[in-house]
This record gives structure tokens, sequence and C-alpha cells, in this order.
């Protein structure tokens, strides 16, 4: 899932984020030049947060993406000619638009040399330049565009005529957004903002339809009650435009507001009463009026927040509301959707509230000012059930638990982001020292220190490797603490105090400038036994005060036994307190001092070899730099040790606490040497880097300490937190020891190595046996099951069967498997038997009532017909796949990951099969490849020949390729252990509301008996209403209700309807969607002038979104969004959304420097991932590329070439690529072909294949070393969905239409120097196939021309097919793709 962030505002007024993968709290108050802000109010959503400072300024924090924000600056330059000065500015006439203006020239702009960025938070990229491409064709020299006259309706040429009279061109300039991750300011309504301050703040909006991408609705009070709203806020210009006040109905002033998801605005006036907006829909975003929503009986509502479907309310009593009959996207269409019914009151008493993306609620407790979650609110129960308080600090500890069990003391400096150490300072800084004064603060946790321990003048612990392995730090500290419960002592009749002196530990994170040394009292018990010296904190002694008792409480280790120091409240410089009572006055920090008494020994030798081994774990550590152990020093013993009824044994005790410490002071230097080869950065020993590198491990690997003090907040935000109800949260989850030492322990290739070894040694143990005869000779063992089987011939039909899977093994191994299938029909028993050698594919078919599954051989490949039989369950059919798939691929000895050549092709199911190469890395012929499935749900799959494989979910989610196998279907053994993840995907469902117009009634549902259904697909033919149609199997689940889908082509009315003057007329221009080649032949013989022309009338939108006097019929499409959750080989890789993908073909299997990975995110723009190796296929980050229009295509071929097709259809080469210049230097426009603008390409070794929107295949002529780009385009065939071009020139496509298939894999045949392009089509596996790629097949042979199924099908032991001789498959003239 996608990671999000809860925001809150605690009592001082620092702002925090909570991750939902993480455990602990994050401080945000950065702003933009190194300043910090506090903040009364924040209100976020996922891409950003808005928030209110103490200040009175508003503020607006954007995340950082991996791709930047950018805007586009264009003004056009206008000229018209005369005779005296030809073309020039001066020659326009009155009428003529400006010298500078838009596109349209209905808007006037200055000259590029003035315009200036909106705020500072903005820089240039680089200068002005001429646009040479517009709309996917070139212009003429200098930019310039030619026409008659400045009219709109006149088309612009790059040609220039001689009836040229005007010209233009378009300048281009790009800015860039460059305050991410800090607190931009945004304009006030004033100069100062004190003189009309805001007092609250809320956002939202981000999911109303037909508004531009990234667009938000941010509304405010101000302190006289007045509202504004902020307009202009989109994904260009998060900071919006300008603040516009929205008038109050009654004049009535407002003290709260909040905005949900869908641009529904609720508030509460001065006198406790609701009001909500009506009225907001795409055309008027910020609603059109109030009306008022009267509270329950007696109460008077301070807040309200508004989410998609719930709503809820905060009363002046603090207790808490739910307002029934509440639903923000049906209140687009009836306003009491927006109002609701009624209020129901909730449990718990809160002092704020607020409601997530899908509903989910947090609020802060009246008391205890912490936050609580509710649980189990779902779509059924949108109230949910029971609070929930998440008491997290701001550091995260590794043993942190949820709840009251295990709380931790947060650590902060300067910026106070915890676990990081922003002071880069080349001095070494130690553990714990003397100087307080900006300094790293660490909690310190008793539990790991002996209770009587000796003072150490000036011991410093030394830092750990950065990210040490927690198992190595627990490790640690529960050796030592076995080690001290080793120890026996007695207790007197009271405690006895100590004091400790340390630096200043803040409590929660926070500190004050005034870092002194205060004085604690804590209580421990009277210890009778002496213990060595051991290496504890620095104890600088200072003047002792006298101090407050502290209580004992339980370790942090769940299994210790001992108690430990609980550091409690806060300690001013100069106050003396006194007692053995806790008060509850709330402090900043708090600082501790230790009173050590001198020891006394029962054994000397112990405790000096004790010291001696200590001082030997110091010699050993003082090599390097970053490693600082001070030695030890005895200074005090602890006095009034009564030795009389002890017997205590020094020596064992004191060999585990040395080893303990030998322990992590050996971990040391090899945690610091992996983890920083992990991260990919050379640190050198000594440095700065390495020594924050070392505190930081100490951070990490340091337990958490009990405190009593906690952050307590005061606003909370959850507007950005999304969160799925049915898994189970981290925030209420032990962290586990799940770090980089225990994950490459676990997932390490040490596995492998371990697993080939024992294969070799077996291999070598057993050789010399296998000419002794086995005691079993012959073994089976057979799968039944009861089905049903679709009979064949022109009388289909579904009858009962019983399918059996034997595999009969012989002395060498598996022999004779085979998969039958008996039915009986018209009274006579049948059956069909193949040898599982000779089937090449099994997966999962669509079928109307129940799941079913095919069985493809190498004949049937070619007759289109598969053995098609469904189950009575979804499960069953399953398991049945997954058998079938593995015995299949034991008989060809296939186990295991794919190999590194291996092809790929995903399903229209989403389902991802490989097929493996052969022993001799020769390809099979088309029809006799055998496709194995293996788990994951994709749209997009895209391989190289180093192993590396990226993926694109059907919602767009990357995916990379673990090096695993298994998932999905396959469990247990079955799979791999390692690498297999969990997969969630999500698709869209669409259904059509169809209406007709008659006087009588208006439009309405009675049409004409010719019309399409009235809930029907969108070609009409199919009736799909709202109860019928159903997700596309058991495994997907509904997570959203219908709703009118306002963003579809062509726009629709604020109903959401389109108008069209026939239904039909639809129909007849969706044949491009029907594969109907009729039009696109037509084209092909059409004149070049006439063929733009018929392509514009034949492909307009038939649909509009403004109804016409001729318009008699509408429909409106509707939209569900359904998930799939499912396992795989395969780790997301991040949360940037992509379209395509494309990685280096030219590469082999043993390539070990970085490979080259280009991609289109969502939003068109071109991104190439760094640092994509063998060892690292995720890679590091995402690089952006500059282009001057949104792409829609990339493609990788050989010596870097790339290219890319625009969302125009113009295509375009990428030039300056090179290894050491991973992002290129230019744009190189290439002309698409006239025929139709080109939609998908993919490109090899030297060749260029495209696609384009009208299905056909074009190959790019005279592409050389020393001209990539090429000459021009030659068509190729007609029918072709989409291709893929491997690393030796290869040419597999999915062709549109094949022998009643649709989505059937091909291969080109004759692709040599001379004829590059291909001569003829090999028709191979298919049906039902979206995505092909063959990018990782470094070598391929030609296929073999003669076919035959070696397997007999027999019926009563007559073969069913007499023809023993299956003809010969040539592709020529009788080949439908040619």
């Amino acid at each position: 899932m996608v990671v999000s962030y809860l925001w809150g505002v605690d009592s001082f007024g620092k702002a925090y984020t909570l991750s939902t993968e993480n455990q602990y709290w994050e401080l945000r108050t950065n702003a933009f030049k190194g300043r910090n802000i506090d903040f009364k109010r924040i209100s976020a959503v996922q891409q950003c947060a808005w928030g209110l400072g103490c200040n009175q300024h508003v503020y607006v924090y954007v995340h950082n993406t991996d791709v930047p924000i950018r805007y586009q600056e264009y003004t056009y330059e206008n000229q018209r000619w005369n005779p005296i000065h030809g073309f020039s500015p001066r020659s326009l006439f009155p009428t003529d638009r400006n010298p500078w203006s838009n596109e349209t020239g209905s808007r006037t702009t200055v000259e590029p040399q003035l315009f200036c960025l909106p705020s500072e938070h903005w820089s240039w990229e680089g200068d002005w330049y001429i646009d040479e491409n517009i709309r996917g064709q070139p212009t003429g020299r200098g930019g310039w565009q030619y026409a008659v006259n400045f009219n709109a309706n006149d088309r612009y040429t790059a040609d220039k005529k001689w009836n040229s009279c005007v010209r233009r061109r378009k300048w281009i300039r790009y800015r860039r957004y460059t305050a991410m991750d800090v607190w931009a300011k945004v304009p006030s309504l004033h100069p100062d903002p004190v003189e009309e301050p805001f007092m609250d703040l809320a956002v939202g909006g981000y999911e109303l339809a037909g508004q531009p991408e990234g667009f938000l609705t941010v509304w405010t009070i101000t302190a006289l009650g007045k509202v504004f709203c902020r307009h202009g806020i989109n994904k260009k210009s998060p900071e919006g435009i300008k603040w516009v006040e929205i008038p109050i109905k009654d004049g009535k002033g407002m003290v709260q507001i909040s905005v949900g998801p869908s641009g529904i605005v609720w508030g509460v006036t001065w006198d406790g009463v609701s009001v909500v907006r009506i009225g907001v829909s795409r055309d008027h975003p910020f609603g059109t009026r109030w009306e008022y929503v009267q509270p329950p009986p007696d109460i008077r509502i301070c807040q309200v927040t508004v989410g998609s479907t719930a709503l809820w309310a905060i009363s002046t009593n603090y207790k808490v509301w739910f307002r029934t009959e509440f639903d923000a996207k049906k209140a687009l269409l009836d306003k009491r959707y927006a109002t609701g019914d009624s209020w129901v009151l909730m449990v718990g008493r809160m002092s704020s509230i607020s409601l997530g993306p899908n509903d989910q609620v947090w609020a802060i407790g009246l008391e205890n000012r912490v936050v609580h979650f509710r649980l189990n609110v779902t779509q059924s129960e949108p109230s949910g059930r029971e609070w929930c308080g998440i008491e997290l600090q701001e550091w995260g500890p590794f043993d942190t638990t949820s709840l009251t069990e295990t709380s931790s003391v947060g650590i902060s400096e300067g910026s106070g982001l915890s676990r990081r150490i922003s002071n880069t300072s080349s001095e070494p800084r130690n553990y714990v020292t003397d100087d307080c004064d900006n300094s790293k603060l660490l909690p310190v946790c008793s539990s790991s220190i002996p209770a009587n321990i000796p003072d150490s003048k000036s011991l410093q612990l030394n830092s750990a490797a950065p990210n040490c392995s927690k198992t190595m730090g627990i490790k640690f500290l529960q050796d030592l603490e076995d080690g001290l419960r080793k120890i026996n002592y007695t207790e007197d009749t009271g405690p006895r105090e100590m004091t400790v002196n340390t630096k200043k530990v803040p409590v929660n994170g926070i500190r004050t400038p005034n870092n002194h040394s205060n004085v604690a009292c804590v209580s421990l018990p009277n210890i009778t036994p002496s213990i060595p010296q051991c290496p504890v904190l620095n104890t600088n002694l200072k003047d002792t005060k006298s101090a407050k008792h502290i209580e004992r409480t339980t370790s942090w280790h769940s299994d210790a036994t001992d108690e430990i120091i609980d550091f409690v409240n806060d300690f001013s410089d100069d106050d003396v307190i006194e007692g053995t009572n806790n008060d509850n006055e709330d402090k900043n920090d708090v600082d501790v001092e230790v009173d050590l008494s001198k020891v006394s020994l029962n054994d000397d030798n112990s405790g000096n070899k004790m010291c001696n081994n200590l001082n030997a774990t110091d010699k050993t550590t003082e090599d390097n730099d970053e490693q600082d152990l001070c030695n030890v020093k005895s200074e005090k013993t602890i006095h009034d040790a009564n030795l009389e009824n002890s017997e205590l044994d020094c020596n064992d005790s004191a060999i585990d606490v040395i080893q303990s410490y030998e322990k992590l002071g050996n971990a040391e230097e090899t945690c610091n040497r992996d983890e920083t080869q992990d991260s990919g950065i050379d640190i050198e020993r000594g440095s700065p880097m390495s020594r924050i590198h070392s505190e930081e491990s100490v951070m990490e690997s340091t337990p958490s300490v009990d405190v009593s003090t906690e952050l307590k907040w005061v606003a909370i935000s959850g507007g950005g937190c999304l969160v799925d109800s049915c898994v189970p949260m981290s925030w209420f989850q032990s962290s586990q020891q799940n770090n980089a030492a225990y994950n490459r322990i676990e997932e390490g290739a040490w596995r492998w190595l371990v697993l080939r070894r024992l294969q070799e040694r077996r291999i070598k143990e057993t050789a010399k046996f296998e000419h002794y005869e086995r005691a079993v000779e012959r073994s089976s063992w057979v799968k039944v099951g009861r089905m049903q089987y679709v009979t064949e011939g022109r009388r289909r039909q579904w009858v009962d069967c019983t399918i059996e899977l034997e595999k009969e093994l012989d002395g060498k191994g598996i022999k004779h498997s085979k998969f039958t299938c008996h039915y009986t029909i018209y009274g006579k028993s049948r059956h069909i038997q193949y040898l599982l050698s000779e089937i090449t594919c099994v997966l999962e078919v669509n079928n109307s009532d129940r799941p079913a599954f095919g069985i493809y051989t190498g004949k049937r490949v070619l007759d289109r017909k598969p053995i098609k039989i469904r189950g009575n369950s979804h499960k069953e059919v399953k398991e049945w796949i997954a058998a079938m798939s593995l015995a299949c691929c034991e008989v060809r000895g296939l186990h295991g990951p794919p190999s590194n050549r291996a092809a790929w092709f995903v399903s229209c199911r989403g389902d991802v099969f490989v097929h493996e190469t052969m022993s001799d890395i020769e390809v099979a012929p088309s029809n006799r490849m055998f496709w194995r499935q293996i788990g994951g749900h994709m749209a997009t799959v895209e391989s190289c020949a180093a192993g590396v494989v990226w993926a694109i979910g059907m919602d767009h989610t990357p995916w990379v390729y673990t090096g695993g196998y298994g998932g999905g279907i396959f469990k247990g053994i079955d799979s791999s252990t390692v690498g297999i993840n969990t997969q969630t995907d999500t698709k869209n469902i669409y259904i059509y509301e169809n209406q007709r117009w008659n006087p009588i009634e208006g439009f309405s549902y009675r049409g004409f008996p010719t019309d399409r259904y009235t809930w029907s697909n969108e070609s009409g033919r199919q009736d799909c209403s709202k109860d019928k149609v159903n997700p596309p199997s058991q495994h997907w689940n509904w997570i959203t209700d219908w709703s009118v889908d306002f963003n579809i082509s062509g726009g629709t009315d604020p109903e959401g309807w389109q108008y069209s003057r026939d239904f039909k007329s639809e129909n007849d221009m969706s044949f491009m969607s029907f594969g109907i080649p009729m039009y696109s032949a037509a084209l092909n013989i059409m004149p070049k002038k006439m063929r733009s022309k018929a392509s514009t009338r034949a492909y307009s939108k038939t649909f509009h979104k403004e109804k016409n006097w001729r318009d008699v019929v509408r429909r409106r499409r509707w939209v569900r969004k359904c998930q799939l959750v499912t396992t795989g080989p395969w780790q997301e890789a991040g949360t940037l959304p992509l379209l395509d993908i494309s990685l280096q073909p030219d590469i082999h299997e043993e390539w070990n420097m970085s490979i080259a990975l280009w991609a289109v995110a969502a939003n068109g723009d071109v991104i190439t991932r760094l640092g994509v190796t063998k060892q690292c296929p995720k890679g590091v980050s995402w690089q952006h590329i500059p282009t001057d229009q949104p792409f829609q295509a990339i493609t990788i071929g050989g010596r870097y070439q790339i290219w890319g097709l625009g969302r125009d259809g113009s295509a375009f080469y990428r030039n300056g690529v090179t290894q050491s210049n991973p992002v290129g230097s230019a744009w190189f426009h290439v002309r698409a072909p006239s025929v139709a603008p080109l939609k998908h390409i993919s490109a090899g070794a030297n060749s260029v294949f495209a696609i384009d929107s009208h299905m056909n295949l074009w190959y790019r002529l005279d592409i050389t070393p020393t001209f990539p780009e090429g000459t021009k385009w030659i068509h190729v065939c007609q029918k072709v969905r989409k291709v893929s071009v491997g690393p030796k020139d290869q040419v597999w496509i999915l062709a549109d239409y094949v022998d009643g298939g649709r989505g059937v894999i091909c291969r080109r045949e004759g692709i040599n120097s001379a004829k590059p392009g291909g001569t003829a089509w090999d028709k191979g596996a298919g049906g039902g196939i979206i995505h092909l790629s063959i990018r990782g097949c470094t070598k391929e042979s030609g296929p073999q021309v003669k076919v035959e199924d070696i397997a007999k099908a027999t019926i009563h032991g007559t073969n069913i097919e007499d023809q023993t001789d299956i003809p010969v498959y040539t592709s020529g003239k009788d080949n439908a793709l040619c």
C-alpha cells in the first residue's frame, strides 16, 4: 500500500507526521530557507499539507516526489506581412491579435523577458526557446507557422505559400517548484496578517471529478468569522493563485470548517449550528449556497469533519456524534445526502476529530491528549466499534509496542527529525558528553546497566555501526541481563538513593535551549554484594543535590526479571525537589545524576579480571577512529554494602558481561561495513560521515525508556492517511527483528549456494550406483476430479466428466505422465488423453457462469480450440491449474525461477506466464512453446537478458521481480520461501446508463426495440445492470460503491450525461475496438490529402457534453472499483504510477554494470531509473527527463537508442544517452506516419517497430549508428495490438484477430539484412493475451516447419483423428496477417 502520513500538532505547536509503515512521530517544522514554524492547525491530503502558523501565516507543505513539479510558460509571437516591412509586428492590423498572446489570441501576454516567477518557491529551469513541434507536426524554419489570417478556422502550415499573410511561433520556458518537504508561506489576505488573522483551515476536494490533476480546495475562516477559499490549486500550482471570499448565509460568522474528499464543505457557526455548502459540482467546485443543519437537542456543535460517506462531529461538552445517511458522492446528484438525516451519539469524549480518505477516524482524547484510532470502520459499519490509543513517541525504538506496553524517549536536535544526525562536524562526538550544547541526546535504558554501578570518569560508549543489526543489539542486552541476574543480592527494608549525572535527556524529543545538568534521585534496591566495575554512562560528578525518588518499573525486555531506572517528569536548573512521591508538573527536560559508591568484592580476582577484560576490550577498539570506548577507571564504590548474608560468585557473571561487550564490539565493524555497502555509499573510516553513521546506530540500537510523560496533542489531521481497516497497522504491532542483517541472513544468496552444492553432492555420490537395480521399479499416483467438459463440433454443450492427472515413475524418473478426460455423450462413453509433454499451456479462461480453465497442445494452438473444463469453485480450478502446471514442468525438467532468457506474456485476466528457452538456447516453434504461470497480477511486463524484470499493475503501480518463483495459485513447497510478497491491484468496472428522448416524457428509459439496453457495456450489446455486474472473479472484492464517472472523453454535463443524435453512430464508429480492418484498408488507398480529413470525421467524438436541438439520446457512465489481493515474486518499486517501461536489451547474462531503464509516468513525464543493476534490480531513484509534451510510450534500443511517443502520436529520439550520461542531451522530433498517430513502439539492436491508432504495424527504415533516427516509416501489416523487438532484432507481435482468436502471439520470419522488416508471420500461442515481452531472448533459431501432435486422443481405443501427418503450416497468402 502507498505510504501515507497522519499529521499532528502537539501542545508546543510542533508539527509531526506518523507514517503508515513506521512506529514513531517525525518532526516537520522546517520552513523554506531554514526557518522553523509553530502551528495552530494543520489540514492534510496525501500529496501535501496546509498549516496555519502561530504567526498567523498560512503555509503549504508539499511532499517530495520522484517527478518534480514543472510548469510550462509559453507565449506566441505574432507577425503580419506587408510590402514595406515584410513579416513584422508593426504590420499588425488594429483588429489583429497582439504581438504576444496565447494560442487563440484571446489573451495578451508580455514579452518572454518580462515573465516573472509566481513566488520565491519557484526557479527557472532554462532559458526561453522555440517549440519546433506543435501537435505532432514539425514547424517551418525558425519555428514559424504560416496562414492566410489569424482566424482560428484557418489552418497553419509549416510551408510559406504565396497567400501566407500572417505567421506565428511558440516560445516555451519551464519553471520548477523547489519548496519540497518544507513549509512554504502562502500570501495572506493583507500585507499584515494580524490585520485579519486566519483562525481555522481545511483542505479537500481532490476527488472532485472534472478538475485538473492535483486539484484541491482550501477553505479558511478569519477572526471576523468570514470564509475564504483559495483558487487555482492544482499539481502545477501547489500554492494557488488568490483568495476569494464566500459570503455566509444570514451574515453569521463561522468558527470551524471542514472539507471532504469530494469537495463537500461543512462548518460551524458562532451559535453552534452546523452549515453545509450545497451545489458542489464539477462546474461549481466551491458550491452555490449554504444550508443550515440543526444540532441535536440542547447541544451545540463545536467541530465537524467530513469524509466520503461519513460525517463526525464534537459538541461543546466534548461528546462525539455521527451523522447518518450522509454520502458525499451521492450528494452531487441529491442534496439530501449532503445534509444527512440524524445525529447518533458515540462513545468517548474527544477534543478533536479527523477523517481519512476512506472514512477512517482519528481523534484526540480529552483527558490524556492521546491520539485515538477508530477500529473496524468499514462500508457496512461506517461508525466502527471502539477507540484504540496510539501511544508512540517521536523517536522510534526497535522494540516499540502499541498502547501502554512500552514507551520511548524522543531524540531531537535542530530540526528535531528523528533517527537523523544533522551535525556533520569533523569533531568526534561521544555517546554521552559533558558539553550539552547542540549535541545529540540519547535515551538511557538501565536494564542493560547493573543496579550498583561504579563510576567511570570519562567513559564514552562506542557507537555501533549505522543501522546495526537489532538482533545483535538485543542479543547483547539479553546476554548482559542474563549475566546480571546471576548475581545474587538481598534487599534491605527500604530503597536506597543513587544519583546519576548524565548529559541532558529530553522527554518526548523536545529540548529547551538551556541545556544544563540537573539532579534527580533514583530509587534502587539496596544491593548487598559488590560487583566489578563495568562500562556505563559518563559519570563526571558535579554538585550533588537532593533529588526526587523515582519508582521502579519493569524492564524493557519481556523476559527480564530485574528492574530498571525510570526517568520521570522534568527538573528545572535550580529547583531542588525533595520527597519520595512523583508530581505531575509538565517539564521539558530530565537530568539525572548518579551518586556511585565504592564497591567491595567477595572475590578480588574476579573484579580485577573484569577490569582487565574491559580495558582489553577498549584497547582493541582504539584503532578504529569511529569506535572510542574510553578506559574504565573506578573512582567510587557503593557504601553500606552488607556482605554478611551474601554468597556471591562473580566469576560467571563477570565473564558473561565481558563476553556480551566483546560480542557487540566484534559485530560493530562487520555491521558498519555491511550497512555502508548496502546503502551504496563509500564511507571512509574516521571521516565525519562514519561518525554520523555510528551515532545513528547507537540511536537505533538503544532500548526504550519507559517514561510517564508523552506527546500531548492539540490538533490532528488524517485527510492524507490512507489505511486499510482489514490489514493490521504497524502502529499496533510490536516491531520485529526485521533489519538489514536479519534480511541478509534470511534472503541471502548463500541459501542458493548451499542448495546447489547439495545437489552437486547428491549427483556425485549417487552416480556410481545408477546401474544398480532399484527396489521399486515403477510407481504412480493419480489425481481425480469431477468437473464438466465442453464438447466439440456443431452442437457444443457442457457434459459431466471425470478428469485424471496421472504420473507414472520408472527407475530413472518421471515417464508416461498423461492427462485423461472421461465423459459420456449420447449414451456413449468416451475419453480424451494427452501426454503431459504435449501440453503447451494451462491457464484460467473466461466463462460466464462458473470458473473454467483451458488446456492447449501444439495442434490445438493452431486450431484455437483449447480443451475447456469448468469446475465447481474457483478453489478447485486453481488447484487443478497448479497441479497440471507443476506436472508439465516436471516432465520438462523445469523448476525454480525463470531463466534470464525467458519470454513473458500477460493474459487478459492479469496472469503472468513465462516461456523457458531450451538448453541449446533455441526457441521452440511458436505453437510448440510451453508457457508456465508464476504468481502476480500485472498489465505489463518488461525483461532483459541480465534477469532484471519490471512490471506494471493494472493500477499503474510498478513492481520489480525478486528472483523467486511460485506465489499466487502455487502454495507450500511449490513456491520459493523468500521473495514472495503480497500484491494489491485495483481495477475500475464501467457500465453505461442509456436514455432516449420523446416529446411526452423527455429523456426516459423508453427506447426503440433496436436501441441498446438501458444498462449496458460500452458497445451496448450486453445487459449490465448494477445488480448483475459482479467483480471479475471471487478473488476480487468491491471497495467502492457505484458512482457517476465525470472523467470520460468528450466531457459531461453537471449530472454526468453525454448527448448524441443516435446510439448507432457510436456503434458504427467503434469498429476500431473490434479489429475490423475495412476502414484501415480504405485509408491506405485514399490520397494523402483525404486521409486526415476522413480520419478526423470518422474518429470524432460522437458523444458530447452540451445538448443540441438534434440530440435525442444520451448516456451516462458509472464506475465502481474492485481490488485483488494475491502473492507473487514481486516487490513494489515505489509509489510513482507508470504507463510504460523499457529495459536495455543489448546486454548479456553476466552484465555487471548499470542497466538503462526508462519509463513514462502516469502524468506523461519521462523518467529514468538510476542504479539499476543485476544485484540491485530495484535501482536507487528516478531522474526526470524534461519534455515539451506528455509522453505515452518509451523504448530502449541497442547502443542506448531511446525512442518515445508523445500523446499526440509524434515520435521522438533522445540524443546523447551513454553509459556515462544516462539522461542524454536533447530530444529530436521524428515525423510520424501520415495515416494515424502512433500509440506503441519497440526498438531492438538495430530496428524500430511502431503501431498506430489504427493497429497498423510500421518499420523504421535505414537506422544506422551514424544516423540512428532513420529515414522513413515502412508499412508492414495490419491488425496488430502490441509488438516486442528482441535484442537480436526478433519481432513478435500480438495479433488482434487470427482464425477466431484475439490476442494471438505471432513471430516474424525472414528477417535479415536485405529484408529487415521480415517476410511472413508464424502463428503461435494464443488467445486473450494483452502484453508480450521478448526483450531478454538473446538468441533464437528458426521455427521447425512441421508440427505434429504426438499424443493421440482416443475414443474407445481408436484414434480420434485418423490423419497422422499434420499438414505443414506455411506463412503465405493464406495468412490473415499478411
